[in-house]
């Protein structure tokens, strides 16, 4: 279910990102770790890599959180099962190259 979503037009749309970042030149990449509920709903999820820049981070972190994800369908079962467990998510804003994505990824133990 990973998917490559780009923020400036949503981002924009939606609101989330700073003003700055939808009206300006301003390019970055996250790889964030999500959990998603069978209802499509983002339940937790943080940034794994960053852009470098803690504004734009967390408008493409808002933009995956508000994401529609969909319902889980009848026999969504498998590898690729990414309902209640976590996976990491790749997002772009303005062209910029997208980060690998790590095999898997979680939350540290504190």
């Amino acid at each position: 279910m990973t998917r490559l979503i780009t923020a400036a037009f949503v981002g924009a749309m939606l609101g989330l990102l700073p003003a700055a970042a939808a009206a300006d030149d301003v390019r970055g990449a996250i790889v964030a770790c999500v959990r998603i509920d069978d209802s499509g709903a983002v339940t937790d999820a943080f940034v794994l890599k960053s852009s470098g820049d803690p504004t734009i981070d967390a408008g493409m972190l808002a933009v995956i959180k508000k994401h529609d994800w969909g319902k889980k369908q009848l026999g969504e079962t498998g590898p690729g099962e990414t309902r209640n467990a976590w996976h990491p998510q790749r997002m772009t804003m303005k062209g910029a190259a997208p980060y690998d994505l790590p095999p898997s990824c979680a939350p540290q133990p504190q």
